[in-house]
């Protein structure tokens, strides 16, 4: 294999492999986002009535909100 050809097919490994970290960096990103969405739905759900009335919020909107699932924003 000539100096050329195998640059070119390392510069190639390389770009693919940049290529799958970016993609396994997003995909561990979204994991979080939705860990992050789904624990937040709950907590949100735990507030008492006193709290959700000081932040402006009702139990039908914590009904709304606790009832997404996880992926939905």
């Amino acid at each position: 294999m000539s100096v050329i050809n195998r640059a070119y097919s390392l510069g190639l490994a390389a770009s693919v492999a940049s290529k799958a970290r970016a993609a396994v960096r997003g995909l561990v990103d979204q994991i979080a986002l939705w860990e992050d969405r789904a624990t937040s739905r709950h907590r949100l759900g735990q507030i008492d009535d006193w709290m959700l009335k000081d932040v402006g919020l009702t139990r039908a909107d914590v009904a709304r909100e606790s009832g997404k699932p996880f992926w939905r924003p």
